[in-house]
């Protein structure tokens, strides 16, 4: 029997704006989140994606969610690094599957992505790591759930380098505060992080923050 090792199980709260009427009262909520007949999760303004399309480097792809009409976080999927660049390894995405009986939707990929691998005018230069992992996404209430199932553990040297890689939209939380387990944090109004050089003698933007789950 195949054995998975649950990297990330993560619940999103869909609290990312306060959604008001035009009188200014906020709308009541009721019901859950459900799988619609177009493949993707939705309640009410908000609408959660899963592979329905993949375009990284334009920040599409993964796990992505639309409100009201926005698209606030995309690119939700496992990266080799916490902030990776354009030309940074990705990788390749399988076929969508639909769970009517569980609402969810889940995806396969695996690294590397031997189409795209040290090919092409522009070549991306994957290290060598080969893995493979699922993606699901399932209604948790009136939020959601990310789960990511590795076909098995990473090699001890990636422990804490490869990770769930989510974007948010930045101009869209500007001053908000953001709260992930017991660590709190505010959107800086700066787009600009601190930059390490990293063993490689490569620069690096550093990620504004680091929690645990």
């Amino acid at each position: 029997m195949k054995q998975t090792h649950r990297l990330i199980t993560t619940i999103l709260l869909l609290s990312f704006f306060v959604i008001t009427s035009a009188n200014g009262q906020a709308l009541k909520k009721s019901g859950t989140m459900k799988l619609n007949d177009l493949e993707y999760l939705e309640y009410e303004g908000v609408n959660v994606m899963l592979a329905h399309d993949f375009y990284p480097e334009s920040h599409q792809g993964g796990v992505g969610i639309i409100q009201n009409g926005l698209r606030v976080a995309t690119n939700g999927d496992l990266r080799l690094e916490p902030t990776p660049g354009q030309w940074q390894p990705t990788p390749k995405v399988g076929k969508r599957v639909i769970d009517r009986g569980k609402q969810e939707i889940s995806v396969r990929m695996e690294y590397p992505n031997e189409d795209i691998n040290r090919k092409g005018f522009n070549p991306i230069i994957y290290p060598d790591l080969k893995f493979s992992y699922a993606i699901r996404v399932q209604p948790a209430g009136k939020g959601f759930k990310i789960i990511v199932d590795l076909d098995k553990p990473l090699p001890h040297e990636w422990i804490g380098k490869v990770g769930f890689n989510f974007e948010l939209f930045h101009r869209y939380y500007l001053a908000n505060r953001i709260t992930w387990t017991s660590s709190r944090a505010f959107f800086r109004a700066s787009q600009m992080a601190p930059i390490i050089k990293t063993v490689m003698g490569n620069c690096k933007l550093c990620p504004w923050q680091k929690v645990k789950n």
